[in-house]
């Protein structure tokens, strides 16, 4: 099974990089639309690599687990 993400981006590849509509529009729509979810799974992995705590226990690991559950649906297998 694809990601919403993967089909996309597939689908953006074969129509060429200088198509600004279709599948690459979306595609951007998409990822702008979760910014505020890309910007915080960022800074919770940054935040947990730089403690060097690989469990990721504590408001580390529940900022990781948030976002990750946000952007499932964009980037985690679909039926």
């Amino acid at each position: 099974m694809k990601s919403l993400y993967d089909e996309l981006s597939e689908k953006a590849e074969a129509e060429g990089a200088t198509k600004r509509v279709g599948a690459r529009a979306n595609l951007g729509m998409l990822l702008y639309g979760r910014r505020e979810a890309l910007r915080e799974l960022w800074l919770a992995a940054s935040a947990r690599l730089g403690t060097g705590n690989a469990a990721g226990d504590g408001a580390n690991g529940d900022r990781l687990a948030a976002a990750v559950r946000t952007l499932a649906p964009l980037f985690g297998e679909r039926p």
